[in-house]
């Protein structure tokens, strides 16, 4: 733990100063003219302040072994026999010591000073659970409990109130025999050189590195080279330090070593050490969560990093202004289960650094709306608790969206149960002005590009509308299905039919690019909503098997468009068929087809093209 300062100080302190994993925010080293002086006499007192002598009872309460992390707590009855040293450092701040880590400090620092010229200081060491509380309710208080709560180490759960880990930093000593103070965390890294001279006389004098490099997943914390801890035995001291990578944790059986591969991948979004940073996050967490360990971590690619995920991320974990996301997948187990492909998530601000907001399953709102499609498409009515159970969850993640997919199920529902089907002409109680449009679905050309009989059926339905509702335009939708003429629409076609049996131009919109139901629906909108803003009002045309399909898919569209673009609505409110006798499309048929529209709807073609034209080899959700 390291000082920070300037305005961007708070954040880092409650992730560095009291979690310990992450990094410094840039700062400048602190330059110090005064001399190198030996440390004043230090006070001894015990932790609830009484000065004392150093009584035998009091160091054999002490297990300098002790394990305190953020599973294990601080044993009971520590602060009531510790006894400690103040000191003042070089800038002024006072730090508190446990007396027989404080003598080795001394011991080790006067050896760094006379044989390597390196003089390191004390920059913290203890800190008590009631100062740590204080911290937590302070931070609680300004930012709320779910922001202390992931920055701030818990009261009881720190390594600092044992007053044996010791955060140090260094003096750079100049020609001139002034000293510069170096003592932020960005600083102190810059000297790998220094560190590791430092490094190699700790097991001399009873101290261990804690927090090691790639071992976040055991400790909790990423690497602080500063950070020491006695442990009163030069013995021990020297087997942890001797055994590359072994940790007190491991050394004290607490926990066995996975050492966990990590694939940090290749990304156009992140840069390699921006990955490493959010990948310690999650090793992190490791330590929080009781018996799960991690065998290998992954980048899952840039691919998951959508503006959708980020939208997500702040639905999930508000007031933070994420801008950008990063998934992992690890393989881990836990007390229950073995997991793969494990999902999590972090995030961040403009100017923050990467915050866990979620692991395990993710679902966004566009997953749990691809579930309640699939649901009701696979199973109809069978589906209806399951699917309510959907709309639920929708509703909680996103309130907009739970709202639109019930009115949307609503309408599915009614397509296929209530809706009444025209034959050949219209009600005549329709809108009369030009809000109203006719809406003609296209049909499939011949491979020679010319109308099948079943077009020409819809389009003289259509002209019989025209004119029963002569001021209404007429969309004619549909894009090239002629295999052998790619020069011809069904759009086009549809369009100059019309026109040869008397429809006014000016009434003609032709849209000519869609080749499904779900495209009719999302190309109309759109060239409504560009040119025809006073549209409000739809009449579907088309086969009669065709109509509920058709109704819905343009329902559907219309009020997700409108949702979305916050658009005036507009709504189908009639339709008109042309008789076909066609035993192909049974029911179960047709809810296949609305279903792969309603999917392709969403977004989501590949599975679409799946419910269209491999329905039979398709994996179904269980229900």
């Amino acid at each position: 733990m390291k000082h920070i300062t300037g305005s961007t100080a708070l954040s880092l302190c409650a992730a560095l100063l009291l979690s310990g994993c992450g990094a410094g925010t840039p700062a400048e080293t602190s330059a110090s003219t005064e001399e190198m002086t030996t440390p004043a006499a230090a006070e001894v007192t015990t932790s609830a302040g009484t000065t004392e002598s150093n009584t035998a009872e009091a160091l054999a309460a002490i297990d300098y072994l002790a394990l305190v992390n953020k599973l294990y707590p601080l044993p009971d009855g520590w602060e009531d026999a510790l006894e400690t040293v103040k000191i003042t450092n070089s800038v002024g701040d006072e730090v508190e010591v446990e007396k027989k880590a404080y003598d080795a400090y001394l011991l080790l620092k006067n050896d760094l000073e006379e044989n390597d010229g390196i003089y390191i200081e004390l920059d913290s060491a203890r800190r008590s659970v009631a100062e740590q509380q204080r911290i937590m309710n302070d931070f609680t208080e300004k930012y709320g409990a779910d922001y202390a709560a992931k920055t701030v180490a818990a009261p009881g759960y720190s390594e600092h109130h044992t007053g044996l880990a010791l955060d140090l930093y260094f003096r750079l000593k100049g020609d001139d025999g002034s000293f510069t103070d170096v003592y932020y965390n960005e600083d102190m890294v810059q000297y790998p050189e220094i560190w590791e001279k430092i490094h190699a006389k700790l097991a001399d004098y009873g101290f261990i590195l804690r927090y090691l490099e790639d071992k976040e997943y055991i400790t909790g914390y990423g690497y602080e080279p500063w950070h020491i801890r006695y442990v009163d035995s030069v013995d021990i001291a020297k087997e942890i330090m001797s055994e590359p990578g072994m940790t007190l944790e491991v050394y004290l059986g607490y926990v066995r070593d996975t050492n966990p591969a990590v694939d940090l991948g290749t990304s156009e979004l992140f840069s390699e050490a921006e990955i490493k940073e959010a990948a310690v996050q999650i090793k992190c967490r490791f330590v929080s969560i009781a018996g799960w360990w991690l065998y290998s971590l992954r980048y899952a690619g840039d691919e998951s990093c959508t503006e959708e995920r980020v939208n997500w991320a702040n639905e999930i974990d508000p007031g933070n202004d994420y801008v950008q996301v990063i998934e992992f997948l690890s393989d881990n187990n836990s007390p229950e289960n073995e997991h793969t492909e494990y999902e999590w998530w972090l995030a961040r601000s403009e100017d923050g650094g990467w915050q866990l907001i979620h692991w395990g399953e993710s679902r966004t709102a566009d997953d749990i709306i691809e579930d309640i499609i699939t649901y009701h498409g696979c199973y109809g009515d069978k589906a209806d608790a399951k699917v309510g159970e959907l709309l639920a969850e929708l509703t909680e993640l996103d309130s907009r969206q739970g709202e639109l997919w019930t009115d949307i199920m609503k309408y599915w529902d009614y397509a296929n149960t209530e809706l009444t089907v025209n034959v050949d002409t219209l009600p005549d109680d329709l809108p009369t002005g030009d809000n109203l449009a006719l809406a003609v679905l296209g049909f499939e050309l011949n491979d020679d590009g010319t109308m099948q009989d079943e077009l020409i059926g819809r389009l003289t339905v259509a002209l019989n509308c025209a004119n029963q509702y002569p001021n209404a335009y007429v969309i004619c939708t549909g894009g090239g299905t002629a295999k052998n003429n790619p020069d011809v629409t069904e759009g086009g076609l549809m369009g100059e039919w019309m026109l040869e049996h008397g429809l006014d131009p000016n009434r003609l919109i032709v849209e000519n690019e869609s080749r499904t139901t779900a495209e009719n629906a999302g190309n109309s909108y759109d060239i409504i909503l560009k040119d025809y803003p006073q549209i409000d009002s739809i009449v579907v045309i088309s086969s009669n098997y065709h109509i509920a399909w058709g109704s819905l898919l343009f329902e559907a569209a219309f009020m997700k468009s409108a949702s979305e673009k916050q658009s005036p609505p507009i709504h189908v409110i009639s339709n008109c068929s042309c008789a076909i006798e066609n035993d192909i499309y049974l029911w179960s048929e047709i809810l296949r087809w609305e279903t792969g529209g309603m999917l392709q709807m969403v977004g989501n073609n590949d599975l679409a093209m799946r419910y269209y034209f491999d329905y039979d080899n398709l994996e179904k959700p269980t229900l």
